[in-house]
């Protein structure tokens, strides 16, 4: 009887740890839709919000360090039930840098706010679509423990490197044929890296989760398909270096 109830007791906790995860996740994505709207429609009292709002993941960060640190010291864990909690942990952190990147897009509206809407910001919602799409479906696989939903997320991570430097060339090519307009490219420019550090870290989401499944880090290396390090307007047809 003693032992049942330890492992339910143990059950319930990690339950309360996974649900703070999961807010986080639902907070992270809402930020990063929240931030890029307000870049949009230059909305400095929307932006301010947001970057207030970011306390709130960080305190949902502290609270599973928190409880992980207190499950794993009390209960002593192993095997599967320990890459439980340390998948808990690695995730919470991976989400809290997908917030701070969340509110940094955020910030960048501050700038953005005297220099009139561009129209090669609509390039970028590609972009966000992607990246939060990302988020939305590696939150549904830690949650579901979902390994096939976490592989889908590691692949697509390509597509936003390659977008990234799409997007790079772009932004390098509209400071070169506007001069007045090189501080919001350049702002501009760093929403897009911001994005792109976005999907890395959903994809690193993704391994711990398939490392929770599997007991091990998936073997197969992540190929980056990013090149903006690069990109050299010189090279018109976009010869990238090796």
């Amino acid at each position: 009887m003693g032992s049942k109830h330890i492992v339910k007791s143990f059950d319930e906790d990690l339950v309360a740890v996974n649900d703070r995860v999961k807010e986080m996740g639902l907070l992270v994505h809402r930020q990063l839709l929240d931030g890029f709207t307000a870049l949009i429609g230059r909305d400095a009292s929307q932006a301010h919000r947001l970057v207030e709002g970011d306390r709130r993941i960080d305190q949902l960060e502290r609270e599973v360090d928190g409880m992980a640190v207190d499950l794993i010291a009390r209960r002593q864990p192993v095997a599967s039930d320990l890459r439980n909690v340390i998948t808990s942990l690695r995730v919470s952190r991976e989400l809290e840098r997908i917030g701070d990147y969340g509110k940094s897009i955020a910030k960048h509206t501050d700038v953005l706010i005297g220099h009139p809407p561009m129209t090669i910001e609509s390039s970028l919602q590609d972009m966000v679509d992607m990246v939060a799409a990302m988020v939305s479906q590696v939150v549904e696989a830690f949650v579901e423990r979902d390994g096939d939903k976490a592989q889908q997320v590691r692949e697509r991570d390509q597509a936003v490197d390659r977008l990234n430097t799409e997007l790079f060339r772009r932004f390098m090519l509209c400071m070169t044929e506007n001069s007045d307009e090189v501080s919001a490219c350049t702002h501009l420019l760093l929403v897009a890296r911001a994005l792109e550090r976005i999907g890395d870290h959903a994809t690193n989401v993704a391994d711990d989760i398939l490392f929770l499944l599997s007991g091990e880090m998936p073997q197969n290396d992540r190929v980056k398909a990013d090149r903006s390090y690069y990109v050299s307007l010189h090279d018109e047809a976009g010869s990238e270096g090796a």
